[in-house]
């Protein structure tokens, strides 16, 4: 929690020096927030018990943290922390004490021992090209065809829509480029032709519209809201989700399922294993082939 503040010097530095870590990491600026916050709340409780030095932290101390946040209050809802959140805090913690032991800061890992409950998730299901298609049908305007060719078409990730600009797309060459992904790789995606018939339209024909005020931002940026600025990927999700509501679709649908439905639909149409590895921006092939197999997917059933 970013209010409860650290009044040690070194925990704040560590704070600090945990941050730039997983910005050079190329994570994403959800994660870049989130897991310091996760971590601060730690160091927090630490201080409250004199334990004033990173040395110090033992595991019954970690156990006892895990303890007390499965009992207090969601600070955002009503009710106590989700297991997916508190899945979230303990995840920050490991990787918070595994940079440290990289940096051989500490003698020996706290948490390495320590195991915590998994919650309990459903696997979300891709979507069949009949769905896919439904999207389409019932996308009205240029920018939410823009949309999906960008999350679907394209197999992009939330953060990589939304750092997009106009020169990252080449309609000549039909080659989108994600300049920074995930781990701050680059790669080019080749575009199908109504996949960039999709966001030329939107580009020609449609952004202008949005505009209010010009910035050096929203000159380059390339998905716009409608006060003009770039488009945030929850902005990006509400569209989506209105687009799915004028459907039948009874599955979930956000931007991480269009991501796993063109790699399975690339998969079914016979596309070679390294080659969708390459279009998703992974960092190894059994990233890739796990990636597809956590989701279930029924081509004769879509409910199933």
């Amino acid at each position: 929690m970013k209010h409860l503040l650290l009044h040690r010097k070194n925990y704040r530095e560590l704070i600090k020096a945990f941050r730039k870590y997983l910005y050079e990491k190329g994570m994403s600026e959800g994660t870049q927030d989130s897991m310091p916050s996760n971590v601060q709340e730690f160091l927090y409780r630490m201080e409250q018990q004199s334990i004033y030095n990173i040395r110090w932290i033992e595991p019954k101390h970690i156990q006892a943290h895990y303890n007390y946040l499965t009992k207090r209050p969601n600070s955002r809802t009503e009710g106590g922390l989700s297991g997916s959140m508190l899945s979230h805090h303990m995840y920050a913690i490991r990787t918070f004490f595994g940079w440290l032991q990289q940096l051989e800061a500490i003698p020996i890992n706290p948490i390495s021992g320590l195991e915590f409950p998994r919650p309990d998730k459903n696997p979300r299901q891709a979507l069949t090209i009949d769905e896919i298609k439904q999207l389409y049908h019932q996308a009205n305007t240029y920018r939410e065809k823009a949309i999906l060719a960008i999350y679907y078409g394209c197999g992009l990730r939330r953060t990589e829509g939304q750092n997009l600009n106009r020169s990252d797309i080449d309609f000549n060459r039909m080659v989108l480029t994600v300049r920074k992904g995930k781990f701050g790789k680059r790669r080019e995606i080749p575009m199908h032709s109504s996949v960039a018939k999709d966001l030329k339209d939107y580009w020609t024909y449609e952004r202008q519209n949005y505009i209010t005020t010009y910035t050096p931002d929203n000159m380059k940026a390339f998905l716009l809201n409608n006060n003009g600025d770039r488009m945030l990927g929850a902005v990006a999700i509400r569209i989506l989700k209105g687009i799915a509501e004028r459907t039948d679709i009874q599955k979930e649908v956000c931007l991480h399922v269009l991501r796993h439905s063109i790699a399975t639909h690339l998969k079914e149409n016979g596309m070679p294993i390294e080659q969708i590895q390459d279009i998703l921006g992974h960092a190894s092939l059994d990233m890739t082939q796990n990636y597809m197999s956590g989701y279930r997917y029924n081509r004769r059933n879509p409910r199933t």
